[in-house]
């Protein structure tokens, strides 16, 4: 039956989806996206991530927290052996900053990505187990290596 799509029992057409990794996410209105970079290498080791479009450092609103399910990193690591940290804070310390996080929380107690080995460019997604930020705090991606890149995280307000 070429050039017929069906979808799930009960729906006409395509239902549009965006996949990170292995993570299908199919309520795009809703999706929250946010991007933070890193750049040691600068000697910053900390941004505060922030939506597409927006010079404001994004913290969920009110009665909400940012369930983050998925993320994908895209990097060019001049050293190796380098980690970087997924957290959250009480700060808005902006991008590229020497930081400190302020009452940080990371991720799992430990890093997301790594340890980082390859010397090249490279782009690299997946969905993690969920990870909740709180409402009025903000998410933050922590360099402990000489790494230049940018994450975007992938998720929802609920």
């Amino acid at each position: 039956m070429g050039g017929v799509v069906s979808g799930p029992i009960g729906s006409s057409g395509i239902i549009p989806t965006i996949t990170v990794g292995d993570r299908v996410f199919t309520d795009l209105d809703n999706l929250v996206q946010v991007s933070g970079f890193v750049n040691q290498s600068g000697g910053s080791a900390f941004s505060i991530f922030r939506k597409a479009n927006s010079s404001a450092a994004y913290a969920p609103p009110t009665g909400k927290s940012f369930l983050i399910q998925a993320y994908k990193f895209v990097y060019e690591s001049n050293g190796s052996g380098g980690s970087v940290l997924l957290g959250y804070n009480n700060s808005d310390f902006g991008i590229l900053a020497g930081g400190p996080a302020v009452s940080p929380v990371y991720y799992s107690g430990s890093n997301i990505f790594g340890p980082i080995t390859s010397l090249g460019s490279i782009e690299y997604a997946s969905s993690i187990s969920p990870f909740s930020v709180p409402a009025g705090k903000f998410p933050f991606v922590q360099s402990l290596a000489t790494i230049v890149g940018m994450i975007m995280l992938y998720g929802y307000e609920v």
